[in-house]
């Protein structure tokens, strides 16, 4: 998941006050984790304040929004280019490709969605370029993502209280563990996750390894190992059917917190803007370095789910 600072005050760079009546098209043309969390926070809206709400997503998101299946109007963008948009991949793709998305981006936003007010995670100058003048909202400063999804829910859609999402009921008595991420040094040491896994044993808990196919984890014939396609919707029926997840920083652990099941993140460093929901509220988290704190939190969190 892309790692982007918070937000700016929602703020409007052309917006009317909300109202009654006001749309909202929330535009994620980015990262996968990003797209996640929208979806959940759309999912958890009263009706009346969903239709209010539409999804307008770049072309390689579509297989992971046919996973997560929001209730809300999705919009796909119509890009010729299905990967990551060169914008947000400079580094990689370079300036010229960058610039050639950004018009892309802008024209297809321009008859997206029609007549709603665009909702980006930030206004710097790439998100008002590519929204290309018209009404534009982002997200609030806060110290976790979805505490800023909540706040804008609270301003623009609804003062009721959004509806929690039932806990996941787990078959057996199992902790997944989630060790890799896109980005190599999130990944959790393997030494660390034993270590975990014995924590899990001794609450009376199975941990069970994840691996998604094309994933090697040195050893694998010595732990319990589970293959999962490589598939946004296969991860996320395979998520659903645990007490717990132990996760790196990464997509899985916004995948169970969509699922309904709690996760635990391990990461490299503090990342608490990124974290699960309920991650970050609880303090499920913890920090390679710091192995005793993040041992108790672990044990805290395994006590919690405990059925």
């Amino acid at each position: 998941m892309t790692n982007m600072k918070m937000g700016a005050h929602v703020a409007s760079i052309k917006t009317a006050e909300a109202s009654s009546v006001a749309r909202y098209a929330f535009v994620e043309v980015k990262a996968f984790g990003d797209l996640t969390v929208t979806a959940r926070t759309l999912r958890d809206l009263p009706r009346d304040a969903l239709a209010r709400c539409a999804l307008v997503v770049a072309p390689h998101l579509t297989d992971l929004v046919n996973a997560l299946a929001p209730s809300c109007t999705v919009e796909t963008l119509a890009l010729s280019d299905d990967r990551l948009p060169a914008i947000f991949d400079l580094k990689a793709r370079g300036l010229p490709a960058g610039i050639g998305s950004a018009l892309s981006l802008r024209r297809a936003l321009s008859g997206a969605a029609k007549g709603a007010t665009l909702v980006l995670p930030r206004a710097h100058r790439r998100e008002r370029f590519i929204a290309g003048g018209r009404p534009m909202a982002v997200l609030p400063p806060a110290e976790n993502v979805y505490v800023a999804q909540e706040q804008f829910v609270a301003r623009y859609l609804t003062s009721a209280p959004v509806a929690c999402v039932p806990r996941a009921s787990a078959a057996h008595k199992r902790i997944a563990f989630c060790l890799y991420s896109r980005v190599a040094a999130k990944n959790v040491p393997l030494d660390l996750a034993i270590a975990l896994s014995d924590l899990c044993a001794k609450s009376g808990f199975e941990a069970e390894f994840l691996l998604l196919d094309g994933e090697h984890l040195d050893g694998a014939e010595r732990l319990n190992t589970r293959r999962v396609p490589r598939r946004f919707d296969a991860l996320a029926s395979a998520l659903a059917d645990y007490a717990g997840v132990l996760s790196a920083d990464s997509l899985p652990a916004h995948l169970a917190e969509y699922c309904g099941t709690p996760a635990f993140v391990a990461s490299p460093v503090s990342n608490r803007y990124w974290l699960p929901a309920d991650a970050f509220k609880q303090d499920h988290w913890g920090v390679f370095g710091q192995r005793d704190e993040l041992f108790a939190r672990f044990q805290r969190f395994l006590d919690m789910v405990k059925p």
